[in-house]
């Protein structure tokens, strides 16, 4: 199999140069037909983020915290899977995914297919302890329920009664969860309105972790991608307003 366009909304390694292709230009995320307006995604991502970084002035990010609950937690959490929900809607909508209007876990689960969020791994600076590094999605590899979701789920139909569920650990799992979705999309990109991408630096060693949208958390992207689910193509001037380059995923 020889895939010579890339799917909506998903980033992949090439056959020849990684995530990052033998012509060095990766900016196939930018191409008009690769996403509908994705700013507003990653605006989402950059407030959240700030302000999770806040918390960190009252809660230190450690091991020793990861129990912590609250109520303020549990509204940030909230704020983050609703992010997720946006984006992971947005994949199966753009890929042009059933005609339900309302899906749900089930349906978004089908974008592990896709995207392998899995392999995912998102390591956490100026953490103190041995979890400094997450894996969001991991438990999807085995068909397992995303605890962190779950968690937002009972908080946020009854905050007083599942308040403990709202504890530092799942709120910083999702964040990771939200960061993830946002790399497995848009790579590198945080589509600035100061300063228009052409491309990446070539100089991204595959299987480290490298800083990634928001400048703040790194992510490991997948190194075991099966050779024909890889892309092969290059990127040239007519594509970027080629309304038809990119194409759906079958999911």
């Amino acid at each position: 199999m020889t895939i010579k366009a890339p799917y909506k909304r998903t980033i992949r390694p090439f056959k020849v140069g990684d995530y990052v292709p033998p012509n060095g230009l990766s900016s196939y995320v930018r191409t008009s037909s690769y996403s509908h307006d994705p700013r507003p995604y990653i605006r989402g991502f950059l407030v959240l983020q700030r302000d999770i970084r806040s918390l960190f002035e009252f809660i230190h990010p450690s091991d020793n915290n990861l129990g912590t609950y609250s109520e303020h937690i549990g509204i940030l959490l909230v704020r983050t899977c609703f992010e997720i929900e946006t984006n992971l809607t947005a994949i199966l909508r753009e890929n042009g995914y059933s005609t339900e209007k309302y899906w749900k876990m089930c349906d978004y689960k089908k974008i592990e297919q896709s995207h392998r969020l899995s392999d995912y791994e998102v390591c956490l600076p100026e953490w103190v302890g041995f979890q400094n590094s997450v894996k969001p999605f991991d438990r999807w590899l085995l068909g397992g329920t995303l605890l962190w979701y779950e968690a937002y789920n009972k908080f946020k139909h009854d905050r007083v009664a599942n308040l403990s569920k709202a504890t530092f650990r799942h709120l910083i799992d999702a964040w990771c969860g939200l960061f993830v979705l946002l790399s497995a999309q848009y790579f590198l990109d945080e589509f600035s309105v100061e300063k228009e991408v052409t491309g990446f630096a070539d100089l991204l060693n595959p299987g480290e972790f490298w800083h990634g949208i928001g400048g703040y958390l790194k992510i490991r992207f997948p190194t075991n991608w099966p050779e024909a689910d890889k892309y092969d193509f290059l990127l040239n001037g007519p594509n970027f307003s080629d309304p038809t380059f990119s194409v759906n995923f079958p999911y």
